[in-house]
């Protein structure tokens, strides 16, 4: 069978499928012995019925038996699919090359699509039953929120709403590629991995820059994601305020500092000792800001660790540090703060931790 051929019948056998192969072959065969008589006279269409490989359906239903004598109604259904079938025939044979190529592409591109559909729709119904799509699997928004950085990997699952502890590249890699969720958990980590490449999210990889990032690109993600990311952001923002807020008190601190060191008598050794002077403007903050106090443990240690973490580099500095820090700056300055219940720093405290 030529080319031309091939592409005829399959466009006859989806445009026309009542002129199926079977009563073509059944036909030719008819044809073949009675040569000379019109391709839809009574005794070819006769003959095709008794060459027809039974059972032959027609929408949905079956046409009849060689067992029974056909019907006239049935030879004369018969007659015009064979009437309608040959017409069509002619028709695309009558067609350029190139017309013909378009009359086939189009109808091969269309049974693709709808082959396409069906396949999706398959793969989407076995996704529903795989194990990304159990309750355990659900990420819990507020726990990774809370972390600092996220991995790429991370970012991607849970861009998905999928705990990244059971959902990653490992796990996934038992389904194979039929999965569309595998496959878009796919993309979306090679979206991010060069994301990162490039620039376009920053190190150290923060949920918010993330979360940025996604939005920037209007992706879809989890509107609890959204919401933890956006609590999250305006108490990173508050911390950033009191972070100003210390750096300016800071400096005028230090300014008050030298001016008393400048008008003291004394040792000049003692008066200018580096060491002396930085235990003074960091136990002064550590008052002043997150309420320290010299009589008794409290959480000023934890909230300025809080605030130092959200800096980051190279000022991060973890909370037994600070407390032994703070403790040796007032041993050496023999210095005891209480803080009084109207005290001017009372309401000057960051947020405590929960």
């Amino acid at each position: 069978m030529s080319g031309e051929e091939k592409k005829i019948f399959y466009i006859i056998e989806r445009t026309f499928p009542r002129f199926s192969k079977e009563i073509r072959d059944a036909l030719d065969g008819a044809m073949s012995e009675n040569k000379g008589h019109p391709d839809t006279s009574d005794l070819i269409v006769k003959e095709t019925w008794q060459r027809i490989k039974w059972p032959l359906e027609s929408d949905g239903q079956e046409w009849g038996s060689p067992k029974n004598p056909p019907s006239k109604a049935m030879l004369e259904q018969l007659r015009q699919v064979i009437e309608e079938g040959q017409s069509l025939e002619e028709a695309l044979w009558r067609k350029s090359a190139d017309d013909l190529h378009a009359a086939y592409h189009e109808i091969k591109s269309r049974d693709l699509t709808a082959e396409n559909i069906r396949r999706s729709q398959r793969a989407a119904e076995l996704d529903l039953n795989r194990f990304f799509n159990e309750p355990e699997a659900t990420a819990d928004f507020a726990k990774w929120a809370s972390l600092a950085t996220w991995t790429v990997a991370e970012a991607a699952a849970l861009s998905f709403g999928k705990c990244p502890n059971i959902v990653n590249l490992e796990s996934l890699s038992a389904i194979g590629s039929r999965s569309l969720f595998v496959g878009a958990f796919k993309q979306r980590l090679q979206q991010l991995s060069r994301a990162l490449e490039a620039g376009d999210i920053k190190s150290p990889n923060r949920p918010q820059q993330f979360f940025n990032w996604f939005v920037a690109n209007e992706i879809e993600i989890p509107q609890r994601m959204n919401d933890v990311i956006q609590q999250n952001s305006k108490r990173l923002i508050n911390y950033r305020s009191l972070y100003e807020q210390s750096c300016a008190r800071a400096s005028e601190l230090e300014q008050r500092v030298l001016k008393l060191e400048a008008s003291t008598t004394g040792n000049d050794a003692d008066v200018f000792d580096r060491k002396k002077t930085s235990y003074r403007i960091v136990l002064g903050l550590a008052i002043a800001v997150f309420g320290y106090r010299t009589d008794q443990r409290n959480k000023a240690a934890a909230e300025i660790e809080d605030a130092l973490r959200y800096i980051g580099e190279p000022v991060d500095v973890k909370v037994g540090t600070i407390r032994d820090f703070l403790k040796d700056a007032a041993n050496a300055l023999e210095f005891n703060w209480l803080v009084p219940e109207d005290s001017l720093w009372a309401d000057k405290r960051v947020p405590r931790r929960r």
